[in-house]
C-alpha cells in the first residue's frame, strides 16, 4: 500500500465518507472543522488505502513550512503508522489532533509525543446579566471591512486565524450553523472594538467560537465582557441549555477567568507531533 494524493471530486468524497462513518458526538466531531472546511473547499488529502478502501487521511496545512497534519485514522494501526512514516521522510514534521484524545493511545503506540492541550469548558446557561461596556449588534454585511481589521490585528502572527481575507470569512458563512446574528459585534461609537462569534451546535448547545478584540482595548475588561455578551446572546436570544468553549491550556489566565464565570472543563484536545 503506498498513499495517495486524493485530489478529485470523487477522491475527496470517498475521503469525506470515510470521516463521517468515524463518528463522534454532536457538538464535538471527529475531525476538527478546519480540516472539513479545506476538504470541502478542494484542500488535497493524502490518505492509504487497502482494495479501495481508505484506511487513514492526511492533510497539509498552510503556513512556512507547511505542516502534516493527521485528518483521520480508521482503527489500522499497521497502515496508519506507514502513512506517518512515509510523511515524515518525504513531507516534514507531522502533527496529529486527538480531540476528546480518543486518539491518545494510539498516537502513543505510533510514536507521537504529546504537544499541546485544549481544554472544552462548559457553564450553564442563562448567565447573570451584566453592565454593558460597549455598544452590541449582530452582523452584517457591510461590517466585513471593520471585522477583518479587528479580526487581523486580535490575530496577529496566529496560523490558523490570522491574516483572513474576505474568502476565508465567506467559506464560514457557508456552513450549515452560520447565523449573521450569532457574530456579536461590539462597537465603540462608530469603531468596531471587538467581536464574539457564536455558533449553535446540533444538540443545542451555544459555542463561544471566536473572541477577538483590538489591542487598542486590552486591559479594560473587555475581554471578558465580551464572553457575558455571546453567553446572554446564546442563552437568551438562542434559548441554548448550555454554553461551552475551548482554551489552550497554556493559557491560564484565560482558563481562570473562565472559570471565575463560571465554567468547567469538560474534556480536553491533545496536540501530538511525531517523535520517529
Amino acid at each position: 500500500m503506498h498513499p495517495r494524493r486524493m485530489s478529485s471530486e470523487i477522491d475527496r468524497a470517498r475521503v469525506a465518507r470515510f470521516i463521517d462513518d468515524l463518528g463522534g458526538d454532536e457538538a464535538h466531531t471527529s475531525v476538527g472543522e478546519r480540516k472539513l472546511i479545506g476538504l470541502a473547499h478542494g484542500q488535497p488529502s493524502l490518505a492509504i488505502e487497502d482494495d479501495g478502501e481508505v484506511v487513514a487521511v492526511l492533510m497539509e496545512t498552510e503556513g512556512t513550512p507547511p505542516t502534516i497534519e493527521v485528518a483521520a485514522l480508521g482503527g489500522r494501526d499497521a497502515e496508519a503508522k506507514g502513512l506517518f512514516s512515509w510523511a515524515q521522510r518525504e513531507l516534514g514534521p507531522v502533527r496529529a489532533w486527538s480531540l476528546g484524545d480518543r486518539w491518545g493511545p494510539v498516537l502513543h503506540r505510533l510514536g507521537f509525543a504529546p504537544e499541546r492541550e485544549l481544554h472544552r469548558m462548559e457553564v450553564e446557561l442563562p448567565v447573570p446579566a451584566v453592565p454593558y461596556v460597549f455598544a452590541e449588534t449582530g452582523f452584517e454585511m457591510d461590517h466585513l471591512p471593520d471585522w477583518l481589521t479587528v479580526n487581523n490585528a486580535a490575530f496577529f502572527g496566529h496560523p490558523e486565524q490570522g491574516a483572513w481575507v474576505v474568502e476565508n470569512f465567506l467559506e464560514r458563512t457557508e456552513l450549515e450553523w452560520w447565523e449573521p446574528d450569532d457574530l456579536r459585534m461590539a462597537w465603540d461609537g462608530d469603531r468596531l472594538a471587538g467581536f464574539c462569534w457564536t455558533k449553535i451546535h446540533p444538540n443545542g448547545f451555544g459555542e463561544i467560537y471566536v473572541i477577538g478584540l483590538h489591542p487598542d482595548y486590552h486591559g479594560r475588561g473587555w475581554g471578558k465582557a465580551l464572553v457575558m455578551e455571546g453567553l446572554r446572546h446564546l442563552g437568551d436570544a438562542r434559548g441554548c441549555p448550555r454554553g461551552m468553549l475551548y482554551v489552550d491550556a497554556a493559557n491560564a489566565a484565560a482558563k481562570s477567568t473562565y472559570e471565575r464565570i463560571g465554567f468547567t472543563s469538560v474534556s480536553i484536545d491533545r496536540s501530538y507531533v511525531w517523535a520517529g
